[in-house]
């Protein structure tokens, strides 16, 4: 059975969790509100407000009873849900030196207190054993985990695997942004520029691929990935991917 540590992202559009919404801004504030809080379409009042001090870099992420919010001073500030207190930061790529860039691609949790993140070309990782920062040949995009799994895209169409496994897969390319992988049934769905491919979760196997144009988002539900299934019964298959 897949398991799945207890994490939602948060874009910088209203985030909800059991009672109330939070939402971020450029400038290194995070508001929250109460999910009902008016219901005659008036302006709310937030419940408080917190400044991190300097501008948030990449989506909020909540774990574990905390909101994390990576910004430019290149940690992940932690905030109490509700109270806006501060928490025990993680230290991102601050813990490598000054000449790393800010977290960037926000940060998964594992679980097991282990954590990957992404900070322009780099991907940081911390877990028992120590931590680090692999550097890849371009910008490491939103990340998506698990069972002790990571995915996550790369500037260069590579889908790459880390944590308990490692592997790596060429997509395409192209010039474009890359969503965060999305993983259900036994197979991760990663989009790079003009291809759409389904792996196998364990080592990357590719399954399937279909031609697209440009992905903004990936989603899977029963009927969403029905429908992508059949389309290839009809003769959508292109190229294997090529393993690295």
């Amino acid at each position: 059975m897949e398991r799945s540590h207890q994490q939602r992202l948060c874009t910088k559009v209203p985030c909800r969790l059991p009672g109330r919404v939070f939402f971020a801004t450029d400038g290194g504030t995070v508001y929250a509100f109460l999910q009902g809080c008016r219901s005659d379409g008036g302006i709310c009042t937030p419940l408080w407000s917190k400044s991190v001090g300097t501008s948030i870099t990449a989506s909020l992420v909540t774990s574990d009873g905390m909101i994390y919010a990576p910004s430019s001073d290149k940690t992940v500030h932690a905030l109490v849900p509700s109270t806006g207190a501060e928490g025990t930061a993680l230290p991102g790529s601050t813990a490598f030196g000054t000449s790393y860039p800010a977290v960037t691609a926000s940060p998964v949790f594992l679980g097991d207190e282990s954590y990957f993140y992404g900070a322009g070309a780099y991907n940081g990782y911390s877990f028992s054993g120590g931590s680090g920062l692999s550097g890849h040949a371009g910008t490491v995009y939103p990340l998506s985990s698990l069972n002790g799994r990571v995915y996550f895209m790369t500037g260069d169409g590579v889908l790459n695997l880390a944590g308990v496994e490692s592997g790596t897969v060429a997509l395409d390319a192209g010039s474009c942004s890359r969503p965060a992988p999305a993983v259900a049934g036994g197979r991760v769905f990663a989009a790079s520029c003009t291809t759409l491919g389904a792996l196998r979760t364990s080592d990357l196997a590719p399954q399937w691929t279909v031609p697209i144009q440009y992905a903004n988002g990936l989603a899977v539900a029963n009927g969403v990935r029905e429908r992508l299934d059949a389309g290839l019964e009809r003769g959508k298959r292109i190229a294997p991917l090529e393993r690295r």
